[in-house]
């Protein structure tokens, strides 16, 4: 396996609920999770983490 360097943005790894959950316990880091449907624009505002995972094709 090649070195993981950015394992959010490099998409090698998911943040599952556990590490939400602990994000929020012990940072009080609180990540959202939404499914986007056809149709729906979202804005991520500059700078802020955030991670995708298309459960279809799409175009970003």
């Amino acid at each position: 396996m090649a070195a993981v360097i950015r394992p959010i943005h490099d998409q090698t790894f998911y943040l599952t609920l556990e590490h939400k959950r602990k994000l929020k316990e012990e940072y009080g880091i609180e990540p959202w999770t939404f499914i986007q449907k056809l149709g729906d624009a979202v804005f991520i505002p500059a700078g802020c983490p955030h991670q995708v995972r298309n459960l279809k094709e799409c175009v970003s």
